[in-house]
């Protein structure tokens, strides 16, 4: 199991199950095959590796089904409507008034081809040095010190930070959306929300925009916020 394609918090045996963080195609492919396995070691089974294996193979076929389908669905029409727009005052009052969802912006992602654009994700986690567990936090958790592991976790996802961005390109143009996990609270501004700045912000290059999202403190100027409705709701 290749962990640069997914992260996977907790067990899908226990009584909360496992949430899944899935970065690329292969990593939700896993993810599927991995629920798959687990299902029949639930009923007692025995897998086997031919067992592995097929979870494998229909997990991709149910992968390629979806692709197909998504595919069809093509870029909504309201993005398209942003990315076509060239000036920075229009794209201004025009997001002032969108909302998306988080299904619509997963098939910009996906389909974002179908309109000549590239588009290339990057998904980066920041945790402090100082909280990141150790191998003596782990032994407290074993040896009856849970109160020390559960304030340093608490700490970990108080003080961390996650961005996910996505940078879509057509020659000389690019428009980039992003978040935080911190954007689907809406405690700084009204609502959920994306951040969104392109090449209509004379200031501001790709590259330096690229380069941003790899530090923990994200300072680009001017960007506007778009409401966002994600796939489930914020707890």
């Amino acid at each position: 199991m290749n962990k640069e394609h997914f992260t996977k918090f907790g067990s899908p045996k226990s009584p909360g199950g496992a949430m899944y963080v899935s970065y690329t195609r292969e990593g939700m492919i896993q993810s599927l095959a991995d629920i798959l396995v687990t299902a029949l070691e639930l009923k007692g089974e025995v897998v086997t590796p031919e067992d592995k294996k097929l979870a494998l193979e229909i997990s991709r076929k149910t992968m390629d089904e979806l692709d197909i389908k998504d595919a069809k669905k093509g870029v909504p029409d309201k993005l398209k409507a942003l990315l076509e727009i060239n000036k920075k005052s229009k794209a201004i009052k025009y997001c002032k008034n969108l909302e998306l969802s988080e299904d619509e912006l997963y098939l910009l992602i996906h389909n974002s081809t179908q309109i000549g654009f590239k588009c290339r994700s990057k998904f980066a986690e920041y945790v402090p040095s100082h909280l990141k567990l150790t191998d003596l936090d782990i032994s407290r958790l074993h040896n009856n010190q849970p109160k020390k592991f559960r304030k340093k976790v608490k700490a970990i996802f108080s003080e961390r930070r996650h961005i996910s961005a996505h940078l879509f390109e057509r020659g000389d143009q690019w428009h980039c959306f992003y978040s935080a996990y911190q954007d689907l609270e809406p405690t700084h501004w009204r609502c959920s929300h994306l951040h969104y700045v392109s090449y209509l912000w004379p200031q501001l290059t790709k590259e330096r925009i690229w380069a941003a999202f790899d530090k923990r403190s994200t300072n680009i100027p001017g960007n506007i916020h778009i409401s966002l409705k994600p796939f489930l709701p914020h707890p």
